[in-house]
């Protein structure tokens, strides 16, 4: 089963799986926090690229705790199945929690292979990359187009598992029986791949359960 079949295969299940409560959400939680941050005047339009946006759940999570700024959203994934899920839970959505919306996030849904994100026309304030990286055969590549799509005071952030000790390495390898080929980045490996075209603001360490892999966060911002 090639890569995207495998993930328009797990499209309908996804918000079900066991990574959820363990990995997804905790992330998604982090990020959030991070991006408090960063998001702070009410009259600033935000631009944000969510890369591997999955079934969208991230772009809800911003969506309910932002509700009140101006933020547009671009998220893109290359799993058919992926978008239309998004899609559809992004209506389901809009149903439940605003059914009067005011400041409702303007969101795109776009299948997208990451490494055509350069063909986007526009720039970012927010670039977040979750746990998809790892399944991308051009990480550098690919991480340099999202650096060249970010304002100039921009943020990068990138998120996912990461191999850093034989632990990490023999759980991992039984992940990749579900999803195919990955290779999770290092901290070190990270840093070094970008250290000449991006300033790493920040390295952070996710909480997670002590039986899961390591759990990264990257902050990165355009070459100063």
């Amino acid at each position: 089963m090639s890569d995207k079949k495998i993930w328009d295969f797990w499209a309908g299940h996804y918000q079900n799986l066991w990574v959820q409560n363990l990995s997804l959400e905790p992330t998604r939680i982090e990020i959030i926090n991070q991006l408090k941050n960063q998001i702070k005047d009410k009259d600033k339009q935000y631009n944000i690229l969510d890369i591997g946006c999955g079934t969208g759940q991230l772009v809800r999570d911003i969506q309910t705790d932002f509700k009140e700024y101006k933020i547009s959203i671009t998220a893109v994934d290359y799993s058919e199945q992926m978008i239309k899920q998004a899609k559809k839970n992004q209506k389901r959505y809009q149903l439940q929690k605003f059914k009067n919306p005011k400041n409702l996030s303007d969101t795109k849904y776009i299948k997208m292979d990451a490494n055509d994100i350069n063909k986007i026309d526009e720039k970012f304030d927010i670039i977040i990359c979750t746990h998809s990286l790892p399944y991308y055969e051009n990480q550098r590549d690919i991480i340099i187009k999202m650096i060249e799509l970010l304002k100039s005071e921009g943020l990068l952030y990138l998120a996912q598992a990461s191999e850093n000790t034989m632990y990490d390495l023999a759980i991992m390898k039984a992940v990749k029986l579900t999803t195919g080929k990955a290779l999770y980045p290092s901290v070190r490996r990270l840093t070094y791949m970008t250290a000449d075209v991006a300033d790493m603001v920040k390295t952070k360490k996710i909480s997670v359960k002590p039986f899961m892999p390591s759990l990264y966060m990257f902050v990165l911002k355009n070459k100063q």
